[in-house]
């Protein structure tokens, strides 16, 4: 594994028998920064012959162009308020008769594109399929958003999905909810670094067993497996448009209010 980060270079040294590091990207495992560079990064390590790459949580910039990153070595992408296995664990059983997903989230502004994004993410996960944009409205402190989950093949109507999305200055956290027969609940709370999943039935409520490896750690298994995980780039990237076309319609809700407290000259 080709890497000089820090948290991965402990992730690597705790699975001694998966990988080790090396100076060499070509047939390697390589991590490249998810800043705003992260694509043409990527494009450099598949052209030295990396087997795989993982890019560290990387931000809304330069969206959704899949042609940009095109190419043979499988992509996984490091998502802090979206842990692969947390997501694993809400899905694991579905919520018969789902009828709604409720997601709260919020953030600050520096990382509010983010934490919106991952917020889609869980709805997209809890509902087990992609999501159609209906409404978006801005409040004061930031967004709420109306969705939609097509039926599903498998028989059952749409699902209402909502996220109410605020800016504050304080650590990020989503709260999430898929709402049916049953009951799921995910909560994610960055400050403490945890991620607790809930399950109210008629018999009662369960709590999943919390996951204590390292989101590092969990991101290398999956780069070592990510034959498998041909889907985690174009999630990410359907994630990543969501957000740019919510937040365009609130520029546009934005400056529309604007020019309506406007003044006007009798």
């Amino acid at each position: 594994m080709n890497t000089a980060d820090g948290p991965y270079a402990v992730a690597v040294a705790e699975l001694p028998l998966s990988a080790h590091r090396s100076a060499e990207r070509a047939g390697a495992v390589v991590v490249v920064p998810g800043d705003a560079g992260w694509r043409e990064a990527a494009r450099r390590a598949e052209a030295d012959g990396a087997a795989a790459i993982i890019v560290r949580d990387p931000g809304v910039i330069d969206a959704a162009r899949p042609e940009a990153t095109a190419g043979t070595a499988p992509i996984v992408i490091e998502r802090l308020l979206l842990r692969s296995d947390v997501a694993f664990d809400a899905a694991q059983a579905p919520v018969p008769e789902l009828a709604l997903i409720q997601v709260e989230c919020s953030g600050s502004s520096a990382e509010f594109d983010l934490v919106l994004r991952d917020a889609l993410g869980w709805a997209r996960v809890l509902g087990g399929g992609a999501l159609t944009l209906l409404k978006v409205t801005a409040t004061s402190r930031g967004l709420c958003v109306f969705l939609e989950r097509p039926a599903a093949d498998a028989g059952g109507g749409p699902v209402a999905v909502t996220v109410l999305a605020s800016r504050r200055a304080a650590p990020a956290w989503i709260r999430a909810a898929a709402i049916g027969a049953d009951r799921v609940e995910v909560t994610i709370d960055n400050a403490r670094g945890t991620a607790a999943v809930d399950r109210s039935t008629a018999a009662g409520r369960l709590t999943v067993p919390p996951r204590w490896e390292s989101p590092e750690r969990v991101v290398v298994r999956r780069a070592l497996d990510a034959g498998r995980d041909t889907d985690e780039c174009a999630e990410w990237e359907r994630d990543v448009t969501l957000v740019a076309v919510i937040r365009e319609q609130e520029a546009r809700i934005r400056e529309s209010n604007t020019a309506d407290r406007q003044p006007r000259v009798p």
